[in-house]
């Protein structure tokens, strides 16, 4: 059984997710996942002028691990329609990824894979900042 997140970390998550230019599905896909409205998405997610509702926060919530998972991904048919293909085996989105980092108040160079559909750690910006 999946843990529901908090909604301050959907929240944070979502807003890294919406700023993305390289998600791993669309708004329109991730809406389909969920179970819920493109419309309503924007409005709790993006404007932000709708609260959430506990039901949004646990489709949200699922829908953001089975991406990180990497339990569905986003697929192209022959006529270039987009469409969501769930993966009997889950396969997450690896890519390379150079980073750095603060140790003791020492800036690091941190070199690896990254899973690109995992918008839980903290990114470059949001490093900075605290």
């Amino acid at each position: 059984m999946m843990k529901v997140m908090t909604k301050a970390e959907i929240y944070r998550q979502m807003e890294r997710f919406w700023k993305d230019p390289d998600k791993t599905l669309s708004i329109k896909m991730f809406a389909e996942l969920c179970g819920l409205s493109e419309t309503l998405l924007k409005r709790v997610f993006y404007v932000k002028d709708m609260d959430m509702s506990e039901h949004t926060q646990i489709s949200v919530s699922r829908a953001l691990e089975r991406m990180t998972r990497g339990d569905v991904v986003m697929v192209y048919d022959r006529k270039k329609r987009r469409s969501l293909f769930y993966r009997q085996q889950p396969k997450p989105r690896l890519a390379k990824s150079v980073g750095l980092t603060v140790n003791d108040g020492k800036i690091g160079l941190k070199v690896g894979m990254k899973n690109k559909s995992d918008y839980s750690k903290p990114g470059f910006d949001e490093q900075f900042t605290k």
